[in-house]
């Protein structure tokens, strides 16, 4: 836990309606947590973000992936981003799996989502696979995943983060989604997670 009485997000973004206890609840209740950053170009979405990464970067472990708005392969690029960030801060992607007893299904999976000729179709195994990933990386130390610019995100990566928010078991985990308020309608399905048992709370 952190020490101190230093709030996760500032007085402005507490006042936006995010409440600060977000990623200690995950801690807490050993839960996979989600929280929407929401507004207009230039409102400081980027500016808040970047602030709940530094409050909780002594406690968690902190992966971040980009949306991307056009080119080939871009629907599982910010997993893509996310999965070399803990390979390289664990010294392989192996060590993020020791001690799991389906390491090797897990990581063939995954791999095969994500790697440069992808052999995995998404859903399914690919899913729960990515999901078994981030529990195995969160028993060890708190993990905070920013999936950012996920107005861009293609569908099948919006189906993969409700996955994780609805199925991720005795996990301290916070997904954190920045978003343009013009994004697409079906983007709009990680604000109304928000208000499940799962989530948390939108900025805007």
């Amino acid at each position: 836990m952190r020490g101190g009485s230093t709030p996760l997000w500032s007085a402005a973004s507490a006042s936006s309606g995010c409440s600060g206890e977000t990623f200690d609840a995950a801690m807490s209740d050993r839960a996979c947590r989600l929280v929407t950053v929401v507004g207009p170009a230039g409102i400081g979405k980027s500016r808040l973000t970047a602030e709940l990464c530094r409050a909780v970067e002594d406690d968690a472990r902190v992966l971040v992936g980009p949306c991307l708005p056009y080119g080939d392969g871009i629907t599982f690029w910010p997993l893509v981003r996310i999965v070399g960030s803990a390979s390289a801060a664990t010294t392989g992607f192996a060590k993020c799996l020791a001690g799991a007893d389906d390491a090797d299904l897990i990581a063939d999976r995954v791999l095969g989502a994500v790697g440069p000729t992808p052999t995995v179709a998404p859903g399914g195994e690919m899913f729960w696979a990515v999901r078994r990933l981030f529990e195995e990386l969160a028993r060890e130390q708190p993990l905070l995943v920013v999936v950012e610019d996920i107005h861009w995100a293609e569908p099948k990566l919006l189906d993969l983060l409700e996955y994780l928010a609805g199925w991720t078991d005795d996990a301290p985990i916070l997904l954190a989604l920045p978003r343009a308020s013009r994004a697409a309608r079906r983007a709009t399905r990680m604000v109304e997670l928000a208000g499940t048992r799962r989530a948390c709370c939108s900025v805007r």
